[in-house]
């Protein structure tokens, strides 16, 4: 790994007590030599996107995702089976990875890759944007107690909240697999508590969320007792 001084950083020990996230920074157009680390399919995929901005969202994460993975794993990058499961999330097979989870988010100029092992884990990030039309989406994505706090506060303080409140959401759907399935309404957290533990009927979650400069971030680990790092930029 590279972190943002040049200087290689390590990957960590895999824990179960602990994710590591990955944030990548994604250039307007992707890059050559992040081209030739995906496999043919994933090139086709890529050269699908119109946009030359949702295509170099997709080389630069993937590539990113296959470094990091590659690392934990000791294998190449271009070398990582990665495979799709049916509701679109990347998976590496038990028999290579064992019980290595991951995810992998982007957004704008910013991707965001968290990795755990023995737990499952999602991970969100957003762009603040005010032009959604957000406040109309409120009764439709956001629980009870969510919806009385965001209509208490000002426009200024209304995208902030609003978008932190929807990655915690993305963040364990996505750690879930449930996708659309799942009633989002039912994660009801207008703020996280002390001890970052989101409890949920059948489940605990431990949850971060950060406020980047224009943007919001949650990973969300299963379980109690964890913590999220940061390991740098691959």
């Amino acid at each position: 790994m590279m972190s943002e001084t040049g200087t290689t950083v390590p990957s960590p020990a895999l824990s179960p007590a602990a994710a590591t996230l990955y944030l990548v920074e994604v250039p307007d157009t992707p890059r050559a030599s992040d081209e030739a680390v995906l496999s043919p399919e994933e090139r086709a995929k890529a050269a699908r996107f119109l946009q030359p901005g949702d295509r170099s969202r997709f080389v630069t994460t993937r590539t990113a995702l296959r470094r990091v993975l590659g690392d934990y794993l000791s294998l190449a990058a271009e070398a990582v089976p990665l495979e799709i499961a049916a509701n679109g999330r990347p998976f590496v097979a038990v028999a290579v990875a064992g019980t290595l989870d991951f995810n992998v988010s982007h957004s704008g100029a910013l991707g965001a890759i968290v990795v755990a092992t023995g737990r499952r884990v999602g991970v969100d990030v957003e762009t603040l944007r005010d032009d959604r039309g957000l406040r109309e989406l409120v009764p439709t994505v956001m629980g009870e107690t969510e919806q009385t706090m965001l209509r208490s506060l000002p426009d200024h303080e209304f995208v902030r909240a609003f978008y932190h409140c929807w990655t915690r959401k993305e963040a364990i759907v996505k750690a879930l697999g449930d996708g659309l399935s799942y009633a989002v309404q039912s994660i009801d957290v207008p703020a996280l508590p002390s001890d970052g533990l989101v409890r949920l009927p059948g489940s605990v979650w431990t949850m971060r969320t950060d406020e980047l400069p224009g943007y919001s971030l949650s990973v969300a680990l299963e379980g109690e007792g964890g913590v999220v790092r940061f390991g740098g930029r691959p």
